[in-house]
């Protein structure tokens, strides 16, 4: 479980794909996020340009290394009578 700040999330998945933990799938990581879930702006739950240097300049090592994390994040309500 990470509880953090999303561009501290970044470090932390990249230090794990770096020391070969998240090669077999033994392992994952699971955040819970504070922004809503917008589907219209889906890339801004991974992408912030605003804060993530290392997504921007392009050093962010390997995103396949994000198929081991999954993001919690709330959304508002889809039904119109909610």
């Amino acid at each position: 479980m990470f509880i953090g700040e999303h561009i501290a999330l970044i470090d932390f998945v990249n230090c794990l794909e770096r020391r070969g933990l998240l090669k077999n799938g033994e392992y994952v990581v699971i955040s819970v996020d504070d922004e809503i879930y917008r589907a219209d702006k889906s890339s801004s739950m991974w992408r912030r340009d605003y804060i993530d240097p290392y997504i921007s300049s392009g050093q962010l090592s390997d995103i396949s290394a994000f198929r081991n994390v999954l993001k919690l994040s709330p959304s508002y309500p889809r039904n119109p009578d909610y």
